[in-house]
């Protein structure tokens, strides 16, 4: 589904939302670009004579969210303008791949407070900044010079000073970083395509293997290959204890083997299983636990979840249901070794398809909770 560019006082929130699909849809929402290229909904600044100027005045406390496709850290390069004729706010990049806010506020890099960015980087957020003119987006104010080298792929305005909460929860757009169990402990494993690199959020080191970022309807997701594709997490937990997992998928066929993997650390294994369209997992090689009949389905996008107790018990959900007989019995779990996602160590069943974000939390999430993350995300997958 294609962005919309929209300037709306109705909106009471938002009140400003670039999103660079192409230079007439800028137009239409009151910008003036100047050597900006079109592609891909998103816009290319050319770090020489690039920018888009506005006419609307913002008087006020706001936030101003960036998301970018590329970014080329150069000093005094300016990502966005506030001045116009009269006006001091702004926000440039300084030596030593530094942010510069002027105009105040909390400055958010790829939702973790802090000035420092990367040609990595993604998305900035600063909340509570006070603005005093109109919108230049990537050079000094009147496009005389300080031209940023950076790919935009959304601008927007909030009417209002965002929480450390919500500027976390805003990255990438996934809503739901912020939720903690009822037993207290958040995710201690997200794992997401975002443009340009596949990521964990809680900052564990990735190798990907053949995987791809592809941008679709939910966003950005991952790719998997069904031969080849995998991302080793690494040793993030010993995952012996209560654990819960999620993952959005939307299966192409059952993958290699038709057993492609969701996740894989040797002695436990989630994945998917062509006999009655079903979910499995496989404990400590002992016991397999498969979901009811038919509760999977193809080149349809599905919330699929499975917890685990510390004593091996086990519980399947696809879109916030219960898809199995309850407290099912898979094995005394113990600690396995590299964690992937998408295959197995030895890269012989892949999945086939694509996944959203893959979270691992640290305890036994409630229906009611399962509830809260499918209900919160169903329409971004159009379910």
């Amino acid at each position: 589904m294609a962005k919309e560019s929209k300037y709306s006082s109705e909106n009471r929130r938002k009140i400003f939302y670039e999103t660079f699909n192409d230079e007439q849809t800028v137009r239409k929402n009151g910008g003036l670009p100047t050597a900006v290229t079109f592609a891909e909904g998103a816009g290319t600044f050319n770090g020489t004579s690039s920018d888009i100027i506005y006419s609307t005045i913002f008087n006020g406390t706001y936030s101003v969210r960036i998301l970018l496709t590329s970014l080329t850290p150069v000093n005094l390069r300016y990502l966005a303008d506030f001045r116009g004729s009269g006006g001091t706010s702004y926000l440039r990049m300084l030596t030593g791949f530094d942010l510069q806010s002027v105009g105040g506020g909390t400055v958010y890099v790829d939702g973790i407070a802090t000035t420092t960015i990367t040609s990595e980087t993604k998305e900035i957020v600063v909340s509570g900044m006070s603005l005093d003119g109109p919108v230049t987006i990537g050079s000094y104010f009147d496009g005389s010079g300080g031209w940023a080298t950076a790919g935009f792929d959304l601008f927007e305005i909030y009417n209002y000073t965002l929480t450390a909460e919500e500027a976390a929860n805003l990255y990438e757009n996934r809503r739901f970083k912020g939720l903690v169990p009822s037993g207290g402990v958040s995710t201690i494993l997200d794992v997401s395509a975002q443009s340009g690199s596949i990521i964990d959020r809680w900052g564990n080191t990735l190798t990907n293997t053949s995987t791809s970022i592809v941008k679709s309807t939910p966003g950005y997701v991952m790719e998997f290959d069904g031969s080849a594709s995998k991302v080793d997490t690494g040793v993030p937990d010993t995952f012996v204890g209560d654990k819960t997992l999620t993952v959005w998928i939307n299966l192409r066929s059952y993958g290699e083997g038709t057993e492609g993997r969701i996740f894989d650390n040797g002695k436990l294994m989630w994945y998917v299983n062509d006999t009655s369209d079903r979910l499995n997992l496989t404990s400590e090689g002992v016991t397999i636990v498969t979901s009811t009949t038919d509760s999977l389905s193809l080149n349809k996008w599905l919330h699929v979840c499975v917890t685990r107790e510390a004593d091996g018990t086990a519980n399947f959900y696809v879109n916030g249901v219960l898809a199995s007989a309850p407290d099912l019995d898979s094995g005394l779990p113990s600690s396995g070794t590299d964690t992937y996602i998408g295959n197995n160590d030895g890269g012989t069943r892949a999945f086939d398809g694509f996944m959203g974000p893959v979270r691992v939390y640290d305890s036994i999430l409630t229906i009611a909770e399962l509830n809260q993350l499918f209900s919160a995300e169903r329409n971004k997958y159009q379910v």
